[in-house]
This record gives structure tokens, sequence and C-alpha cells, in this order.
């Protein structure tokens, strides 16, 4: 596929697109440090429970990222990530593709993403790249974000163009080996708001948006969420800062794209989902080391409609899924830390964890960062782990 078409794609997209999202007030990410050339290599793991060969995955990221300084002490960062996805062969009687004798094959492969990044010392953030190159479907990705500081209050803006990284059939995209029909690759394209305003010692913050969904044969699919809280700084001491945090969160999708068979996207869209919860979390350093751990608990509840299985392709059938509708508890956690081994040099690990009664998904990642010049105790506080950062809640 030629990636010219692709970038004319991309300003449509971020012209046109609509977007969801929230942040909750966090330091600023960039410093000094930035501004010296360096170097990150890192390595992350991620799995995803489920069915294989549909909703389960394993995703292995090796990438390396290097910041130089540019103009004005604006940064440039360049990246390059070669991806790997497994997801296993779909089961006898799953529904996959057109459900014909050869309609599965296992799910994997693989591909070569790139990335350029912009940060300017005026809170703005450009970013331009593709997903990974190999992939059934590429596309190319980008982002501009803004952010606007006023007294206690702090305003953001952003748009976005993404892959949708639920599933290979989302991510890839995928073939009917029936019908030789090629169809996935979601792309959220996404228009973003934030609000936050900080006290002594707390704060508030409120954000949303509205989002667009579309991929090859599948048909699209929007959605709102909006998000409201509070945080709390009980302890605050130079080597460890605490911090207590509620949060409620709601959002809906028009359209249950949930399942697998040929004109579905493979990809979570309930028609409710709301979510009320409380997290902890304590970053700081000492000496050489930093750290960073969360933990969330909260209380959500969600609806999806009925699904067609082929929704833009009724000639082979009019059978749908189940709607269901659940409520559960959920958590997630996070822990984090980094070393300065030199002047020179950092090590990093990061690890996350999401659960539900019915999904969990895991990452782990380790990095090295490296600067060409010696700078004073390399760290980041909390650590910046290499990828999987939304950089927009970061701002």
């Amino acid at each position: 596929m030629q990636l010219m078409p692709l970038f004319v794609r991309l300003f449509c997209a971020l012209l046109a697109s609509p977007m969801a999202g929230y942040s909750i007030v966090q330091a600023a990410p960039f410093s000094d440090k930035d501004s010296s050339t360096n170097i990150i290599i890192a390595d992350q793991l991620r799995t995803r429970t489920g069915d294989a060969g549909l909703s389960h995955l394993d995703e292995n990221t090796v990438g390396i990222i290097t910041t130089l300084p540019a103009w004005q002490e604006s940064q440039v960062r360049l990246g390059v990530s070669h991806i790997t996805l497994n997801a296993g062969t779909p089961g006898a009687g799953a529904l996959f593709g057109t459900q014909g004798i050869l309609a599965a094959s296992e799910q994997n492969t693989q591909g070569t993403a790139l990335q350029v990044e912009i940060i300017s010392p005026r809170h703005l953030y450009l970013q331009l790249g593709t997903t990974p190159l190999g992939y059934a479907i590429e596309d190319v990705t980008g982002a501009v974000f803004w952010r606007h500081d006023s007294g206690a209050q702090q305003f953001k803006v952003g748009a976005e163009h993404r892959a949708v990284t639920d599933s290979v059939l989302s991510y890839a995209g995928t073939h009917d080996l029936s019908t030789g029909q090629l169809w996935g690759g979601i792309r959220q394209s996404r228009l973003r708001l934030a609000w936050s305003t900080g006290f002594a010692g707390w704060g508030l913050y409120a954000g949303g948006g509205i989002s667009r969904f579309g991929g090859r044969h599948v048909a699209d699919n929007r959605n709102w969420e909006t998000s409201v809280g509070s945080y709390h700084l009980p302890i605050t001491y130079p080597a460890a800062t605490v911090v207590v945090a509620t949060n409620i969160t709601a959002f809906n999708y028009d359209h249950n794209q949930s399942r697998f068979t040929l004109g579905q996207g493979g990809y979570f869209s309930p028609q409710t989902f709301r979510r009320a919860g409380i997290s902890a979390s304590v970053e700081g350093h000492q000496s050489n080391f930093s750290y960073f751990a969360q933990a969330d608990i909260g209380w959500q509840k969600v609806r999806e409609d009925n699904a067609p299985w082929f929704p833009l392709d009724p000639s082979f059938g009019n059978q749908v899924s189940g709607a269901s509708a659940s409520q559960q508890l959920g958590s997630s956690g996070r822990i984090s830390g980094e070393y300065a081994y030199s002047k020179n040099g950092s090590l990093g690990l990061s690890a996350t964890s999401n659960r539900v009664n019915t999904f969990t998904e895991n990452t782990i990642q380790v990095y090295l960062r490296y600067w060409f010049t010696k700078v004073n105790a390399p760290l980041f506080t909390p650590p910046r782990p290499a990828m999987g950062r939304d950089i927009f809640n970061e701002l």
C-alpha cells in the first residue's frame, strides 16, 4: 500500500473526526533532561485474555526511541518499533469470518511502526507516524495536543488518529479464507477536551469528547465519553507524594462492534458503560532510584446490544449475537521504577494489570535510557516508561 494517500486520509480524519478522553492533573512531563540527546531501547509484552483466535492477544513490542534537541528549546523524538501479534487459531464453531470450512487460520502478524514527535516548550505536541508496516492494513497515525495554563486552572485540547489495539482484527486486519475478503483495521479519530484546577493539596478535573471509528469492510461507529473526579494529596514529602483520587466515567457507543464475524470490528464497544472508582498512588525517589505505584478499584455497569453477524453482508445470514448486561467490580494496578546506574544511563521496569470478572490485561516493560552527555541523576519522578504513555494526560 502506498503511504502518500494515507497522509491525505490522515489530514481529512483530523479535520472531520471526533474523539473522547479525560485527564487528571499531572506535572508537565518534559524537563531539561529531555533537551540532551538520548536514546531508549525498550521491550514490552502485553497479553489480553479471551477466546483463542478472537479476543485473546499476545503482543511483543521492541522499540528504539531517540530524542534530539531542536529549535528554540523544542525536542524531536524519532521512534521505530517492531510489533508482533499472536491470537492463536479460532476453535471449531467459533464465530469468525463467514463461518466457512476454511474461514479460520492462525491469527498472527508482525510489522514495523515509525513515529516522529515534536514537543514545544509552549505546551504543544505534534506526532506523525504509521501503524506497523507489514500488517494486512496499514495507516498513518497522528496527534495534535495543546495545553493552556490560566492561574491554577489548566485547559487542554487534542485531536488524534490512532489504531484500536484490542485484537489482531481491530489492529492489523485479517482475511476471511472462504471469501478472500479483508476486513478490520479499526482506526479511532478523536477530539478531546480536558479541564483541571488545583488548590492547596487538592484539585478537580473533568474532560470528555467524541470519537469516530472506521475500518476496512466494517460498519462505522461513534462514541462519546465524559469523566469527572477529584484528587487529594494527603502526604507530600521530598521523598514521597501520596495521592488519593475519585473518578466517575461514562461512555456509550452507537453500535456493538465487538464480534469477529465478517463486518464486525473485534473491539470493546458497549452501548452503556458506567464506572465509579477510587485510587491511591505513591511516587518519589531515593538517591538514584525513582518509583511509582498505583492501585484502583471501582464498580462498573456494562450493557451490550445485539450484534448482527454480517452488518454489511446480509446475504450471508441475519443471525445476531445476544445482548448482555453486567455489573461487576474492576481493579487495576501499576508499578514502575527507574534506577540510574551511571551519570549517563538508567534502567527502568514498568508493569500494569487491569482486571474484571471476565477479562484481564497485563503489560510488562523493560527499558534502557542512555544520555550522550552526563546529567545529574538522570531520573524522572515518577518514572517515565518508553511505551504505552498517553501524552495528552501528561502534557
